[in-house]
């Protein structure tokens, strides 16, 4: 770590579908696929847009849409609108971001193995075929438009 960086960052761990922080109070949030992890993610898009006064950065991974396998595991589980890049495109605009997509690699990526150790022990049951994934950076920047039942 830069000598000093910590000094001008600060890193909090909160729910992000319930943040405890005031309208319009922070600067920059970033995330690195917490996004995908995120049960019920119906709302936080929303929530971000809320807190958040200039921009988001979330290092995203995207499952193709025409992956059906492993994109009826996600919707089995409602979790499809932040792995989809068209949904989470589209619930980002819809909320007032303007989306920007940034360093995109495709890898091919396999489910995780059993464990050796503890017999029948998995780490991820996520993907649950091989695939290939987008990686990439979203840049999510505030615009003046506002958002969908939002009150500042």
């Amino acid at each position: 770590m830069k000598k000093g960086y910590e000094d001008r960052s600060t890193f909090i761990a909160f729910d992000a579908t319930q943040s405890p922080f005031r309208n319009n109070v922070i600067p920059i949030i970033t995330t690195f696929l917490g996004l995908q992890n995120i049960l019920k993610p119906d709302d936080i898009v929303l929530e971000l847009k809320r807190i958040c006064t200039n921009r988001f950065y979330s290092i995203s991974s995207f499952c193709p849409e025409n992956d059906s396998v492993n994109n009826e595991v996600l919707e089995k589980f409602g979790i499809d609108k932040m792995w989809i890049k068209g949904k989470n495109i589209s619930e980002f605009k819809r909320n007032g971001w303007n989306i920007d997509i940034e360093n995109s690699i495709i890898a091919e990526v396999k489910p995780t193995p059993m464990g050796e150790i503890v017999k029948g022990v998995g780490i991820d049951g996520f993907p649950v075929a091989d695939s290939q994934f987008e990686y990439c950076t979203m840049v999510c920047s505030v615009n003046n438009m506002k958002s969908r039942d939002m009150n500042t």
